[in-house]
């Protein structure tokens, strides 16, 4: 709600209405914030809606968990986008109505931090249910060993093993 993103990619989808406006208007429908996504008839989306000056203040009004709520029997996955957690509070109460909680890290981009303050939160029971997706990985960093070379049919003296002499 504070930097949204989604709309900025879909230009035909900038200036629906979306949570924020669901969370001002207490007779607004759920229906009117959900939106078919052009590419998948199974998954639809909510977005943000206008850019509000207080979301945290919005996000604690209960209205928030009333959408969950309502949503829970209508689909099977209910996937909630936020900032990440260490930059605003407004995610962590998001977080409370969540059955799960993912990280998206980047390899060599995300901070090594990340993994003390996700630890702290779980501990402080601020979090549950913590998983963590590492994306971006080298595949020059992949694989294991210790770096000899051992084998049946190798030949030490060419580094080829015999079948390739």
């Amino acid at each position: 709600m504070r930097n949204p993103q989604l709309q900025r990619y879909n230009e035909s989808r900038r200036g629906l209405i979306g949570l924020s406006e669901f969370m001002y208007d207490d007779q607004m429908d759920v229906s009117e914030i959900i939106h078919p996504t052009s590419f998948n008839p199974y998954c639809d989306v909510i977005y943000s809606g206008a850019i509000t000056p207080n979301p945290t203040e919005l996000l604690s009004n209960g209205r928030y968990e009333e959408l969950v709520e309502l949503l829970k029997p209508m689909y099977d996955y209910i996937l909630l986008d936020t900032a990440p957690l260490m930059l605003v509070t407004d995610s962590f109460l998001i977080a409370d109505v969540a059955d799960i909680t993912v990280y998206v890290t980047r390899s060599g981009y995300t901070e090594k931090e990340l993994v003390g303050f996700i630890n702290k939160q779980i501990k402080d029971k601020k979090i549950k249910n913590v998983g963590l997706v590492l994306n971006d990985v080298s595949k020059m960093n992949s694989g294991y060993g210790y770096g000899y070379k051992y084998g049946y049919g190798y030949n030490a003296e060419t580094n080829k093993p015999w079948w390739k002499k």
